[in-house]
C-alpha cells in the first residue's frame, strides 16, 4: 500500500507546477484552463536521514526510501458536484487518494489569469470546500435512500445508520469546514471506509506564491489565518521555483535554494506525513536498507505485510531496535552484544525509527 495526496484547486492554481515540484513527473504546464484532463501520478520520495545512515551501518550497498502517490488532478469549478467542467472525472479521482492538498493561488500572473479575474485563496477554496461538501450530500442522500425503509420496519443497525447520516448531513449543511465533517472517531471511520466522504479526508493547505513571492504577503497571511480557523496543517511554496530547482544536482539545488529563498528538501514531505499520521520504520540487511511508511499505532504484523505478506502469514515475533539505540551502539552486532535489541509480538505497536526484522515461518 502506497498512501497518495490528490492535488485539488481551481484551474490555474499551479497544481500541474507542484505535481512537477514535488516529483518531477513531467505534467503538462500551461496558460489556460484545464491544461490538466487525464489525472498524473507521480511518486515523492521520503527523505529521512537515517536511512542512509543505516545503510552505512548495515553495510548494505543500497538505500530504498519509502514513497508517496501524488496525484495532478483536474481542475474543479463551480458546478463541479452536478458535473459542470470536469467535475465528474475531478470527484471520481479525488476518491481515490487518502488526502488532499488545497493547491491555493497566490500569486498574480498576466500570462496565466485566474479563471474569476482576481486573486483571492480564500474565495477559491471556499468554492472547492462547497463543491466536495454537495457532492458527500449526494452520496449521503443515496446512502439514505437503501437504508430508510429498513429502518422504519424495525432494523436497529439500520435505525443506527439512518441516524448517523442525519447527524452528517446536519453537519455539512451547517457548513462544516475540514478536517472532518464528522462528529467523532466513530462518525469519521464510518464517512472515510464505508461512505467515502470527500470532506473526511485529511487535508493540507498549500500557498502557491509567486517566485519573488513574500511569506509575510496578505494572500499568504490569510491562508495562514484560515488554517489556522480551521484546524487544517498549512504550507507554502514557490512551485515554479522549486520545479526549476528540481533539475539541479543537489549541490546547486542547495545553493541557489538559500540564495532564493527556496523550501528546505523535505519540509514539506514531513508535513504531509505529520498530516497522515504516518511513522517510519526501517528493514536492513546485507543487501539493502529500506524505510516504510505505516499510520501510528499499526501492529507488528500488519507492519510485516508491508514488506511482504508471507512475514504477515507466518508472523513468529519481531526483533526490534530503535534507531537511536543502534545509532550509538555503531552497528548492529555491537546493539545486540549489549542487549538493546527486544523480542516483540504481533501487537506490538510499532514506533517512529524502529528497526524491524520480522521472524516467520515461510509457506509452505
Amino acid at each position: 500500500m502506497t498512501w497518495s495526496w490528490g492535488l485539488v484547486g481551481l484551474p490555474n492554481a499551479g497544481k500541474s507546477t507542484v505535481f512537477n515540484a514535488l516529483t518531477h513527473g513531467g505534467s503538462a504546464v500551461g496558460h489556460y484552463s484545464f491544461t490538466t484532463i487525464e489525472p498524473h501520478l507521480g511518486k515523492l520520495s521520503v527523505p529521512d536521514e537515517r536511512l542512509e545512515h543505516l545503510r552505512v551501518l548495515a553495510g548494505a550497498p543500497l538505500a530504498t526510501p519509502a514513497m508517496l502517490d501524488i496525484i495532478d488532478i483536474a481542475g474543479l469549478v463551480p458546478g463541479s458536484s452536478k458535473g459542470e467542467g470536469l467535475g465528474n472525472q475531478f470527484l471520481a479521482t479525488i476518491r481515490e487518494a487518502d488526502a488532499l492538498i488545497h493547491v491555493l493561488r497566490c500569486f498574480e500572473s498576466l500570462v496565466a489569469g485566474h479563471p474569476l479575474g482576481t486573486v483571492d485563496p480564500i474565495r477559491d477554496l471556499d468554492i472547492v470546500l462547497t463543491e466536495l461538501a454537495l457532492a458527500d450530500l449526494e452520496t449521503i442522500q443515496r446512502r439514505r435512500n437503501r437504508v430508510s425503509k429498513p429502518a422504519h420496519a424495525g432494523d436497529q443497525a439500520a435505525a443506527r445508520e439512518l441516524a448517523l447520516l442525519d447527524r452528517l448531513e446536519v453537519r455539512l449543511n451547517e457548513g462544516g469546514r475540514p478536517p472532518c465533517p464528522p462528529l467523532g472517531p466513530s462518525e469519521c471511520e464510518y464517512a472515510l471506509k464505508q461512505l467515502f466522504l470527500l470532506t473526511a479526508k485529511p487535508c493540507l493547505y498549500l500557498a502557491n506564491l509567486s517566485e519573488d513571492g513574500l511569506e509575510s504577503g496578505p494572500a499568504w497571511e490569510a491562508v495562514r489565518g484560515r488554517a489556522a480557523s480551521d484546524g487544517v496543517p498549512v504550507a507554502s511554496i514557490k512551485a515554479r521555483l522549486e520545479m526549476d530547482l528540481g533539475y539541479l544536482t543537489p549541490v546547486e539545488r542547495a545553493t541557489f535554494a538559500r540564495e532564493l529563498g527556496a523550501a528546505e528538501p523535505g519540509e514539506l514531505t514531513q508535513i504531509l506525513l505529520r498530516s497522515l499520521q504516518l511513522v517510519t520504520f526501517f528493514t536492513a540487511n546485507a543487501n539493502e536498507a529500506r524505510s516504510w511508511l505505516i499510520s501510528e499505532g499499526t501492529p507488528a504484523v500488519a507492519a510485516a505485510a508491508r514488506v511482504h505478506s508471507d512475514m504477515a502469514e507466518g508472523f513468529i515475533r519481531a526483533d526490534v531496535l530503535p534507531y537511536g539505540s543502534l545509532a550509538q551502539a555503531g552497528s548492529l552486532p555491537a546493539a545486540r552484544e549489549r542487549g538493546l535489541i527486544r523480542s516483540e509480538g504481533r501487537d506490538y505497536r510499532v514506533a517512529d525509527g524502529d528497526v524491524m526484522l520480522f521472524r516467520f515461518r515461510a509457506s509452505n
